[in-house]
């Protein structure tokens, strides 16, 4: 439990102050991941959706 709440207060300052998609932590952490380097089959989350639609980059 603390491990998640340090991660989601992770994602929320990254969104925040750098990445402003207003995606959940998950769509956080995966623009983050596209945006530096990233791996085969990260995703990033449209955020115009709610935050819910992932497309495969």
């Amino acid at each position: 439990m603390v491990l998640r709440r340090a991660l989601d207060d992770l994602a929320a300052i990254l969104d925040e102050r750098f990445l402003h998609t207003g995606a959940a932590t998950a769509g956080v952490f995966a623009t983050y991941a596209c945006d530096h380097g990233g791996h085969k089959g990260a995703r990033r989350v449209d955020a115009s959706s709610s935050g819910r639609e992932e497309r495969r980059l």
